[in-house]
């Protein structure tokens, strides 16, 4: 890949049905002329979906998805897989009133019986236990399958300009030696492996991509796992929730991560960014977005919930994004409006060496602008910013040593 070429990538968490606030996000991208821009694109989980979404170029179409996609969509009753999950779970070990515990609460993911049952079925399908492996799932993946078919088409994937990656969790088997099955509270054999794997849909027909985002998707317990190529998956978001490590990888040095947690404590928020922000190889400039509100429950939704969230989405992007849009440009780009800055408000002041009224102007918004812009530009390698950045430098310290 060109990574001088292609700078720019997006990052679309998981988060179930929180997910139409990408939406809200992508549609303010969209007015602003930022999409155009975001060739790199990775999603794990719900984010794995709205990627596909993306990648097809359709915003419209996307937020026709969300707008009509109901409860009974998400929560498709999977009678006869959940029977068997009964049958099999029984079979091994787990008691007769657990059993209808679970199928009289259902799936409600506050319910511990619920840890229960996506543990389990991790487990299960690990060591192969076939009705488990196969079947184990609340819900039938058949509705959201339905909906992406109709409005992503193999032809919007075949002509789209973007390169994408999709997080999976990959399930080995781990079969415990002695000392471990002694240890183990529970049945021996029930004990997985998790590996994440960023599956680029490179080469990948649209079957196989429909089959991959699926996969990301489907929540343990939730949802069946998937079998591709002989080896089992399931929900991306497990071990990578926010997968910006493929994009930084592949060259991409400007990354915009749309989040579904709301993280109140902006401390908290700078934590869970420095440890995103790690993740891959090569300097990269990030951009977080964060939901202002809670978002709600994982696989709730409804008209009312789907367009607040859609709109929550859109009104960060404005206050969150807007400050910084100048970062998603080049070095060039961001050289070029710093020299705009510079010429209309302080050259003068530059050229007459009034370094009072130059350091005055360093307090203020387009100053500071000024500065970003120049350090951003000489960050890429553009020598012209690189030299303008150490005059500023060398005035700010001379005023420093001079008090």
């Amino acid at each position: 890949m060109d990574s001088g070429k292609f700078k720019y990538g997006i990052v679309f968490c998981g988060g179930g049905a929180k997910g139409a606030y990408q939406i809200g996000v992508w549609k303010r991208l969209r007015e602003l002329g930022v999409d155009k821009e975001i060739i790199g694109v990775s999603g794990a989980s719900i984010g794995a979906m709205n990627s596909m979404l993306f990648a097809q170029g359709d915003y419209n179409a996307a937020e026709e998805v969300w707008r009509q996609t109901k409860q009974s969509d998400i929560k498709a009753w999977n009678q006869s897989a959940w029977q068997s999950t009964i049958q099999s779970l029984t079979s091994y070990g787990v008691g007769k009133a657990a059993t209808g515990a679970l199928l009289r609460t259902g799936l409600e993911l506050a319910n511990p019986l619920f840890s229960l049952i996506s543990t389990l079925t991790i487990g299960a399908t690990a060591i192969n236990l076939s009705n488990l492996a196969k079947n184990a799932s609340f819900y039938s993946p058949d509705r959201l399958s339905d909906i992406m078919r109709k409005y992503v088409s193999p032809e919007g994937i075949a002509t789209t300009n973007k390169q994408v990656y999709t997080a999976l969790t990959s399930i080995e088997a781990h079969m415990p030696n002695k000392l471990e099955s002694k240890m183990d509270s529970f049945h021996p054999a029930c004990r997985f492996a998790g590996s994440i794997e960023y599956r680029s849909w490179e080469g990948l027909t649209y079957e196989e991509i429909v089959e991959t985002v699926l996969a990301s998707a489907a929540f343990p317990g939730a949802y069946p796992v998937s079998t591709h190529r002989n080896k089992t998956y399931t929900d991306g978001g497990m071990l990578d929730n926010t997968p910006v490590k493929p994009l930084r990888d592949a060259g991409f040095r400007n990354i915009i991560v749309i989040h579904l947690d709301c993280i109140p404590n902006k401390k908290e928020r700078q934590k869970k960014e420095e440890m995103v922000n790690s993740q891959g190889n090569g300097w990269t400039k990030f951009i977080h977005i964060w939901p202002s509100a809670s978002l709600g429950k994982l696989l709730e939704i409804s008209t009312d919930l789907t367009r607040r969230r859609i709109n929550l989405g859109y009104m960060d992007t404005e206050s969150q994004l807007i400050p910084l849009l100048d970062r998603t440009k080049d070095a060039e780009a961001h050289y070029n409006l710093a020299k705009n800055i510079y010429v209309q408000s302080i050259r003068s002041a530059v050229l007459s060496q009034d370094k009072k009224r130059f350091l005055t102007f360093l307090q203020t918004e387009a100053g500071a602008a000024m500065l970003r812009n120049y350090e951003y530009a000489a960050d890429l390698g553009l020598e012209q910013a690189k030299e303008m950045v150490r005059q500023i430098h060398r005035i700010q310290e001379e005023s420093e040593e001079g008090k």
